[in-house]
């Protein structure tokens, strides 16, 4: 009986390292740029879809920033550019891991 106990216990770690381990899904979104924050790590999209719905993201430590599939940094973000930001929610909170901005 002990040992069935122990086995179930073992079981139920292994379950919750995975589960802690497991990698984020990263999810897109697309709109326009309505404010960036270099100081923050951070800039606001109004989304694509017609809504008016904006967000807030905080750029995750590695994520890279490309205009016109060329490499930039978060400051070169211009208001109303569009963007497809993909990212991942950490904390209950959207981290941008890469954003691909289209300049005219």
């Amino acid at each position: 009986m002990k040992r069935m106990a122990t086995i179930c216990l073992m079981l139920m770690i292994f379950a919750i390292v995975l589960a802690v381990a497991a990698p984020a899904r990263a999810d897109e979104i697309g709109g326009k740029v309505v404010g960036v924050y270099p100081d923050r790590h951070g800039f606001i999209i109004v989304s694509a879809d017609g809504r008016g719905r904006t967000t807030s993201f905080e750029m995750a430590k590695n994520g890279r920033v490309f205009i016109n599939n060329r490499p930039a940094s978060l400051m070169d973000l211009q208001m109303g550019e569009d963007v497809v930001v993909t990212f991942v929610m950490q904390l209950d909170r959207p981290v941008a891991v890469e954003v691909r901005a289209r300049s005219d």
